[in-house]
């Protein structure tokens, strides 16, 4: 049940960040994403009464135990280090400027009608901040690349 539900957000979310409030990497991470402007969901496991379960389950998927654990484009990017590390290559605005929330995740931001960050704070509550959208091009390219190195690392 906690795998579904974290395959489900993943799916339906162009990005997610699996993260835990009191976890200053987790905040690091969705404070360099809102200064970036990415639309994106925080789901808060120390919130969600299934949260340990969720964390296991995305152990099992990913083979990343910690979080913030990231995914991009329904990729697996890892956790703190691996997205500070894209921006710093400057990698991760091309990689956030091609995503919309949704399954196709192939329409580039600007489409997008509204720049909300959803951040959910627990099973049934979510917060929604407004935040500017950065959108330019499509990378789908980089984000085949980042996958595979994510899954060369976790041995899948």
């Amino acid at each position: 049940m906690a795998m579904k539900k974290a395959k489900e957000i993943v799916s339906s979310n162009a990005v997610v960040v699996f993260s835990k409030s009191y976890c200053p990497y987790c905040v690091k991470v969705k404070d360099l994403l809102k200064k970036l402007g990415a639309k994106f969901i925080a789901v808060e496991l120390d919130k969600e009464s299934d949260g340990t379960q969720v964390q296991s389950a995305l152990a099992e998927w990913t083979g990343q135990r910690t979080v913030p654990n990231v995914f991009i484009g329904g990729k697996h990017i890892g956790g703190c280090d691996s997205v500070t590390n894209l921006h710093k290559n400057r990698k991760l605005v091309p990689l956030l400027t091609v995503l919309e929330t949704g399954s196709t995740h192939s329409k580039p931001v600007s489409r997008i009608r509204s720049n909300i960050i959803k951040i959910r704070q627990g099973d049934n509550r979510s917060t929604e901040v407004e935040g500017p959208s950065r959108a330019r091009k499509t990378v789908h390219a980089e984000l085949n690349t980042i996958k595979a190195k994510s899954d060369r690392r976790s041995g899948h």
